[in-house]
């Protein structure tokens, strides 16, 4: 999250986050917070505008997957080591939702029969399709849910809905409780709601048009300067992903199929296409 007087930022990770950051702090009086969750109520009241990023969720899966192949990423560390402490410690998750007592305890089940070898084999290396398959495989497993973290497990609607579209809702949703009541969100027509009643981001910059979109969203706070658009439109890009093949290499046909349903909200929100298989 990148805070200030005129804007807060709400970075979701692969999304082109650690860019943007990059650029406001350049242009606005502001700090930076490593915060996974959304605004407070007080927040969402007292600031005038609310930025977000977004990216196509079969680019963002390999993205994340890459990122963790090279060792980064509290996601990686998640699946690939045992703590079971963890499983019992904040007793609120990330939803804003107390955990009760059986929740506890199913995250402590959950962390003592992780595969913890194939989650490593999952992350081999990024020129291994075979790899990614196989973890994009066990990151939509609803078994796996609890291990991802970040509330997610707590979700009732986990089992039907991918860990992108969890994210996001984290991020750019209020009244995250709804997440974990029972029947608040049974369907997709429940999920699409809640989105469109809970979600206050006013402009989201879109990953595949950084710079254009950035630049067009900032406009909405105030006039940028010629020399203010120059350096969004100008701005290297940092923390690129580097994999050495193209993303049709390493999706197979019902794997598209499987983000299409998981992630359905963002896909029709934001219209995005599946990448074509050769």
């Amino acid at each position: 999250m990148f805070q200030s007087h005129e804007l807060i930022y709400m970075a979701l990770q692969k999304t082109g986050s650690t860019h943007i950051a990059g650029v406001l702090a350049a242009l606005f009086q502001g700090a930076w917070h490593g915060k996974l969750t959304g605004a407070s109520a007080e927040q969402i009241r007292a600031t005038p505008f609310f930025l977000s990023s977004i990216r196509n969720p079969w680019e963002w899966y390999l993205s994340l997957w890459t990122y963790g192949v090279g060792g980064e990423g509290g996601l990686r560390k998640r699946l690939t080591q045992r703590k079971l402490l963890r499983t019992m410690g904040a007793p609120v998750n990330a939803t804003g939702v107390w955990r009760r007592g059986r929740s506890r305890l199913l995250s402590l089940r959950d962390e003592l029969v992780k595969d913890i070898p194939a989650w490593r084999t999952g992350y081999a290396s990024s020129d291994n399709p075979a790899a990614f398959r196989t973890w994009l495989s066990m990151i939509h497993d609803p078994r796996n849910a609890r291990g991802l973290g970040e509330g997610y497990g707590d979700s009732l609607s986990a089992p039907w809905y991918g860990f992108l579209t969890h994210r996001y809702c984290l991020l750019c949703c209020q009244n995250l409780q709804q997440l974990s009541a029972p029947s608040a969100i049974a369907t997709y027509a429940d999920l699409v709601r809640f989105e469109q009643d809970n979600c206050y981001i006013h402009e989201f910059v879109r990953q595949e048009a950084l710079p254009e979109t950035l630049s067009a969203a900032l406009e909405r706070v105030r006039v940028l300067t010629p020399a203010e658009r120059a350096l969004i439109l100008g701005a290297q890009r940092t923390n690129k992903s580097v994999r050495p093949m193209a993303i049709a290499d390493y999706y197979t046909a019902d794997l598209i199929d499987l983000v299409a349903g998981r992630d359905r909200l963002i896909i029709e929100k934001f219209g995005y296409e599946p990448p074509a298989l050769g």
